[in-house]
């Protein structure tokens, strides 16, 4: 079979090259055409038919074609363009150099491509919404830093003491308390709560109970914050505690949406998740509870502060609408426990009040004793009031020796001393909430990357290089495409997305990074 000497063979220069990292795409055959017409700097006319991937002389000096990097034939049989690399151009002669080729398979058979699902490791998302992509990317993070804090208020005003008692501690005689339920938990004393600086009045009550032989009626004495306490009034120095039979609320705090990453604004919403940046809530006292962004409705944490009056009192900060559920106490954290008080009771006043009437019955019974005793005992009469006198006598002394046995013992201390006093006492024993974030140094490193190789999303889904304005980086593994092409190129096509490659849309913003590509 013979050829007419029709093809021609068009000699210009391409940014892109044959390692196919980079490629250059187009929405039609008629785009991809008037793009290659327009970039043409040498033609040669009147050729045979074109081996493909091969060489040919053409009529030209070397030094003036070396520039060119890249040409594009069709052959008298076929109306199909033929887009190729040139890889090398050697001299033959003062007017004939040969041009060594091989088909940039992307060109030439890029819109026979069929692109089918395929085990997708990397691309640009077409959905970038805070959440949507979470894959992990194993990336240096460098040190946190806070870049908001809120401390929830916590100042001794805020505070009331309460006294578990079996007395009622409202009434001059003290009758008992069988106590109820308070905030949902039962209590078989009765609560009492003093402001937090009515000291003196909570230390009458206690030596009032002492007075009435009924100290041991307190069973406690502890802090609590005045929004557990049920019937509080602030007027008032002291007062009742109400029972109620649900759990009380104090109140609801909030982060705000992050919108930067120390300052910096990133283009890729990746980085508004975890581990990029987080909220962090701790109690003040050592435990703290770390909480995803992508994980809270709306991108901000709410806290929700609840708790029950019981000694030391149970506090929780419980996460709002986190996880998809609503009340996530199971996420949350406890408060500290608040401090449990002490109290003084002198074991030798309480002793000698309870003692106090069979104390006097000796003296009494002296008292009463018929003078007659003297001159009975002064006449050897031992046989009564002698006996009488030296039993009397023995009991004094026995109570002598108990009274001062009872009066070395020291004042005793009851309750419970709390290891995180000193936290309540700095005003740190209450709920912490922390916005924390990557520093701008390498929130810029990652975006960038992320800019230009997009996320790992390591998922099945139909191959596609477009979606973005200017490019889409895709990286496939055992890369799935089909269609009429010879076999060869059609695996180096498959090696192209496998081994990872960014498609342009546009020539005038090809290699340009610093265009939108949202």
């Amino acid at each position: 079979m013979t050829f007419n000497p029709s093809s021609n063979i068009y000699l210009t220069d391409v940014p892109w090259t044959d390692t196919y990292t980079d490629i250059l795409n187009f929405s039609n055959v008629q785009n991809q055409q008037n793009f290659f017409n327009s970039r043409i700097k040498k033609t040669f006319s009147n050729y045979v038919y074109l081996k493909k991937d091969s060489a040919i002389k053409v009529e030209g000096n070397i030094d003036d074609l070396i520039m060119y990097n890249y040409l594009f034939y069709k052959n008298p049989t076929t109306n199909k363009y033929y887009y190729c690399f040139i890889t090398n151009m050697e001299y033959v002669s003062e007017n004939t150099t040969q041009i060594y080729f091989k088909t940039d398979v992307f060109q030439t058979w890029g819109f026979d491509i069929v692109y089918n699902k395929c085990f997708v490791e990397r691309c640009h998302v077409t959905d970038d919404s805070v959440g949507a992509n979470t894959v992990p990317e194993g990336l240096e993070t460098g040190e946190y830093i806070c870049a908001e804090m809120f401390k929830l208020e916590n100042t001794p005003e805020n505070y009331c003491i309460i006294v578990g008692s079996t007395a009622n501690l409202q009434s001059n005689s003290m009758e008992d308390d069988r106590g109820g339920n308070y905030t949902g938990v039962y209590s078989s004393v009765g609560y009492y709560w003093y402001k937090y600086n009515a000291g003196n009045q909570l230390g009458a009550d206690i030596q009032k109970l002492a007075n009435a032989n009924k100290i041991s009626a307190i069973s406690s004495i502890f802090m609590a914050p005045t929004w557990l306490i049920s019937g509080y009034d602030g007027s008032a120095t002291k007062g009742k505690v109400g029972t109620t039979a649900n759990v009380a609320n104090y109140t609801t705090v909030q982060t705000d949406v992050i919108r930067n990453l120390d300052g910096y604004i990133p283009k890729n919403n990746k980085l508004f998740t975890y581990p990029y940046c987080y909220f962090m809530i701790t109690n003040g006292v050592g435990a703290h509870g770390i909480f995803r962004p992508e994980l809270c409705k709306d991108n901000y944490l709410k806290v929700n502060v609840e708790g029950v009056l019981t000694p030391s009192c149970s506090i929780h900060y419980t996460p709002l609408n986190y996880q998809n559920v609503v009340d996530n106490f199971d996420a949350g954290i406890s408060a500290g426990k608040l401090p449990q008080l002490n109290w003084s009771s002198d074991q030798f006043t309480n002793w000698l009040t309870q003692n106090a009437v069979n104390l006097t019955t000796p003296d009494v019974n002296m008292a009463l004793t018929p003078i007659s005793m003297f001159g009975d005992l002064l006449s050897l009469n031992v046989g009564g009031a002698a006996e009488r006198y030296a039993n009397n006598y023995m009991a004094v002394l026995q109570r002598d020796k108990e009274v001062e046995t009872h009066a070395k013992i020291p004042p005793q201390v009851s309750g419970n001393l709390n290891a995180g006093d000193i936290a309540t006492a700095t005003i740190d024993n209450t709920l912490h909430m922390y916005t924390m974030t990557i520093k701008s140094e390498f929130a810029k490193i990652i975006d960038d990357y992320f800019s230009m190789f997009g996320y790992q999303v390591n998922r099945v889904q139909q191959l596609s290089i477009s979606g973005r304005p200017n490019w889409n980086y895709v990286k496939t593994i055992n890369c799935n495409v089909s269609g009429n092409i010879p076999e060869a190129d059609l695996n180096e096509i498959k090696d192209i997305f496998n081994n990872g490659v960014t498609c342009w849309h546009n020539i005038n913003t090809m290699f340009d990074y610093s265009q939108n590509n949202k």
